[in-house]
């Protein structure tokens, strides 16, 4: 075909360049496409992991909760028990004292009676 004098392409032309254009788009548009797959595979994975590891973490965050509420009880009731042995042992120092002030009465008047 021409046309004053130029060249105009030919349909078959133009068929193989449009026909040439889709092959490249199609295999261009996949290649994304299977890559974006992939890099989104790597991140479905990546992400499992960490919600593994983050269930893990937080389990074990639980059980040291209620080991942490264990061990504040118990710290509670050692420390009460220390009070009332605190008070314990100082009526026995205040027992202690009386009984040492009784014995210097009880060896005084004993001494005044050997005098005697």
């Amino acid at each position: 075909f021409k046309e004053r004098g130029e060249n105009i392409w030919s349909f078959r032309s133009i068929l193989w360049l449009v026909g040439s254009s889709l092959v490249v788009l199609c295999f261009s548009l996949g290649y994304y496409y299977l890559d974006n797959v992939r890099r989104d595979g790597e991140l479905v994975q990546k992400n499992n992991a960490l919600a593994s590891e983050l269930f893990v973490l937080e389990r074990e965050k639980a059980i040291l909760d209620e080991d942490f509420v264990l061990l504040k009880g118990n710290v509670q009731k050692l420390i009460e028990e220390k009070n009332v042995l605190e008070g314990q042992l100082l009526i026995m120092k205040e027992t202690l004292q009386k009984t040492k002030e009784e014995k210097i009465i009880i060896e005084e008047k004993e001494s005044r009676l050997i005098k005697n």
